[in-house]
């Protein structure tokens, strides 16, 4: 895969990359929630 930048972030490579989230933010509860799921969850992708 070619790589491409997209302002400070370099997508290809070889670099496996995220785009995570969910599509809406129901409240700061949910936003948390999902933001900490991720801080938990990545390092076991060794990302």
């Amino acid at each position: 895969m070619k790589s491409f930048q997209v302002e400070n972030v370099t997508f290809g490579g070889g670099n496996l990359s995220f785009i995570l989230g969910p599509c809406v933010v129901e409240s700061y509860e949910h936003a948390y929630k999902m933001a900490s799921s991720i801080k938990n969850d990545l390092p076991k992708c060794q990302a």
